[in-house]
């Protein structure tokens, strides 16, 4: 699902994010000792390469760890670098993460979850189908008001800044 072409673009770079959320909603265990992991067995995390190609490599480092916060941003991090980011001397990554439709993008996606979290739950759907639920998602009513006040209020934070 993951292409390498000229120029990066955020929907890659989110891809690659909601990619590792879906596992996290899904697939994601508690240990005895209270800890999160995933534990996939080799005929799923192949399934995964067939069916997403590079994105299952998230799967693959992910797994067996204990989860945190930290350890999946370093590995998305590195998996944005290997398959993204152009063989350049210049980082292309950070610039994008930083950006205010990176942002405004993660934060639809976020909400998007949460609104559907208990129709999501019902069935493990293909990650595809997420994919393609959550983009007519965003051409509703609903979520074009959402992004309107998501930019409405990310430029009147800047300006405030600026300011003060």
């Amino acid at each position: 699902m993951v292409q390498k072409n000229s120029s990066l673009s955020v929907e890659q770079v989110a891809q690659v994010f909601q990619f590792e959320h879906w596992l996290r909603f899904y697939f994601i265990k508690e240990n005895q000792d209270k800890s999160l992991v995933f534990d996939f067995d080799q005929d799923f995390l192949q399934d995964l390469g067939e069916r997403y190609g590079k994105l299952a490599e998230l799967a693959r480092e992910l797994n067996g760890k204990k989860l945190t916060p930290k350890l999946s941003q370093e590995i998305i991090v590195k998996f944005l670098q290997k398959h993204l980011a152009e063989k350049t001397n210049r980082d292309v990554i950070s610039p994008l993460l930083d950006s205010k439709s990176f942002l405004r993008e993660m934060q639809l996606f976020h909400l998007w979850v949460s609104l559907l979290e208990n129709e999501l739950e019902k069935q493990v759907l293909p990650f595809e189908t997420w994919l393609g639920n959550f983009q007519k998602w965003k051409q509703t009513d609903q979520a074009k008001q959402i992004l309107c006040s998501l930019k409405v209020n990310s430029d009147s934070n800047l300006g405030s800044k600026k300011i003060n």
